[in-house]
């Protein structure tokens, strides 16, 4: 149960990273033009600064270190693999520009010709006159996250369809998940517009609305994805619990007609029964927990099953004692199977 409420934690995160590849690679993408836009804006600021500085008459050499560092930093990024790696080397970045921000403001201050307002001017009269390639990677950036994002998302909607379907397979009811399954399709048009917009705050928006409608399909949805995954192992073991139950009760007869001591036999054996009649009941309420406790329950009655037959043995003639020895196998084989089920079920 665990790795299942795991699955549909990763299905709400529509504005997170992901680890599946093919949404990896398209969330890369989408961070490296991102990426590049920013970096030739920064150049041009850079190569501003450095105008600037040796027009004051200023040693503007380490500046100019600095920029070809912070440069061929970026271009080592595009080569990252994972969000982890992008994530360290945009860091790196953010401190290189900080040390060349440092550097620039205090040649620039300590210069008697040094104006800061003048500085200023100049990288922004330096962006302006750059407009045309920059804002050419932003048209860049935005045709790749127009792309990426929408295919992300019908990746994510598909897988959500397919869990919605086992779901339904199980027997679930499945108006509250079709109710949110629909509203998520629905957003796409939203998701659509505000890309076209090519306004991160509007994408965002969207994404939020997206985001929340994902965790109430989490909320409505979890039970019924927990069953799917439990009907199978349930339904698995009221048929070998029946089987194991009623021959177990044809050698009580056995027994009895060997005039040997059952009491106890018979006692765990109703027992069994009525935890079997549990593990039903758990089936057809579609309740995992009480079915858990009801395979405790089963769990329990075969080793005792298997401690009360032994006891049996000695008093039973050779080939009977084989009979015996091979149902307490069997037993204990499926009291080791049950412990491994039980496990898929937590």
């Amino acid at each position: 149960m665990k790795w299942i409420v795991t699955i549909l934690i990763v299905l709400t995160c529509f504005l997170c990273v992901s680890a599946e590849e093919s949404i990896l690679d398209k969330q890369l993408e989408i961070r490296q033009a991102n990426l590049d836009t920013l970096t030739k804006t920064l150049e041009v600021g850079m190569d501003a600064t450095i105008a600037y500085v040796e027009e004051i008459g200023g040693d503007a050499s380490e500046l100019e270190s600095k920029k070809a560092a912070f440069l061929a930093k970026r271009e080592t990024l595009r080569d990252a693999s994972n969000h982890e790696i992008l994530n360290a080397g945009v860091n790196e970045l953010n401190e290189q520009l900080k040390s060349f921000n440092q550097l620039a403001d205090s040649i620039v201050k300590g210069n008697p010709d040094g104006v800061p307002a003048t500085w200023l001017l100049q990288v922004l009269a330096a962006l302006k006159e750059n407009e045309g390639p920059i804002n050419d990677l932003k048209d860049e950036y935005w045709s790749i996250k127009q792309t990426n994002v929408l295919e992300i998302y019908d990746e994510q909607l598909a897988g959500i369809n397919e869990l919605a379907d086992l779901i339904e397979a199980s027997g679930w009811d499945m108006d509250q998940i079709d109710a949110k399954v629909s509203k998520l399709e629905e957003l796409k048009t939203d998701l659509t517009d505000a890309l076209d917009s090519k306004v991160e705050l509007q994408v965002v928006a969207v994404q939020v609305k997206i985001l929340g409608t994902a965790t109430e399909l989490v909320n409505v949805g979890a039970p019924g994805l927990v069953w799917a995954y439990s009907a199978d192992i349930i339904q698995f073991w009221i048929n070998v619990a029946t089987a194991a139950l009623d021959s177990i009760d044809k050698i009580i007869t056995e027994l009895d007609n060997q005039g040997l001591p059952t009491g106890d036999l018979r006692e765990i054996h109703t027992g069994a029964l009525g935890h079997l009649e549990d593990l039903e009941d758990a089936y057809d309420e579609k309740d995992v927990l009480k079915a858990q406790e009801a395979l405790e329950d089963l769990e329990q009655d075969w080793i005792d099953f298997v401690q009360e037959l032994n006891s049996l043995k000695p008093k039973v003639d050779a080939a009977y004692q084989q009979k015996l020895e091979s149902v307490i196998t069997a037993l204990q084989e499926n009291q080791q199977q049950l412990v491994q089920d039980k496990g898929e079920l937590q």
